[in-house]
């Protein structure tokens, strides 16, 4: 219970990257699972480079993750799932996609993954960030909306409504919410933050949804 303070740790961390967390004295990590996304510069959702995963997750898979992880004494508290842009999207196959994302938390679950967090977006708003100086020469993320508003529609991404997006995301939760209750696995929701109108479903239900 309670407030956990952690740090991200990639798939491409070498040892010594690990060793550093626990000089600082953090005890939990932030995982990327197999298949987790990144993202381009236009803000496509991508698979991490040299990630040849498919999904679901397998015990195997998580294990070895875990394994790694705690042989620095540290804990795996969230992992982020695979890519599933069928089911956002309104693809064929999204059923397989949900099926997978189901099979994953199951899997989660078996490995005593406590939390399992994903994306829910049709494109990442990458176009409005931007970096600005801080403090000792440090750079900072910041982001203004009027670089993103009219930025043109991607041919392979489409244009989605609201009201799509929130058919399918609650289509998304009644399968798959039953399902990390009875394997005891929590969920988390990064939602696109700002979202622009046309490909990301309003702010509001990061409060609706993971209250």
């Amino acid at each position: 219970g309670g407030i956990k303070l952690t740090m991200p740790a990639r798939s491409s961390m070498t040892d010594e990257d690990f060793r550093f967390i626990v000089h600082l004295g953090v005890e939990w990590v932030t995982m990327g699972g197999p298949g987790a996304p990144t993202y381009t510069p236009e803000g496509r959702v991508v698979r991490v480079e040299g990630d040849q995963s498919e999904p679901p997750w397998t015990l195997e898979q998580l294990n070895r993750l875990k394994q790694r992880v705690e042989g620095f004494g540290l804990k795996g508290g969230n992992l982020m799932l695979h890519d599933f842009r069928n089911a956002i999207l309104g693809r064929p196959g999204a059923d397989r996609d949900i099926e997978n994302v189901c099979e994953s938390i199951r899997v989660a679950g078996q490995a005593g993954i406590p939390i399992v967090e994903y994306n829910w977006y049709a494109l990442r708003a990458m176009g409005g960030y931007y970096k600005e100086p801080g403090r000792g020469g440090s750079l900072l993320a910041a982001h203004d909306y009027d670089r993103s508003r009219d930025l043109p529609v991607l041919p392979d991404v489409g244009e989605h409504s609201a009201a799509d997006l929130w058919a399918r995301y609650e289509r998304f939760l009644k399968a798959v919410v039953p399902v990390a209750e009875r394997a005891g696995v929590r969920l988390a929701v990064h939602p696109n933050d700002p979202p622009p109108p046309g490909i990301a479903v309003p702010i509001r239900f990061w409060a609706a949804w993971t209250g």
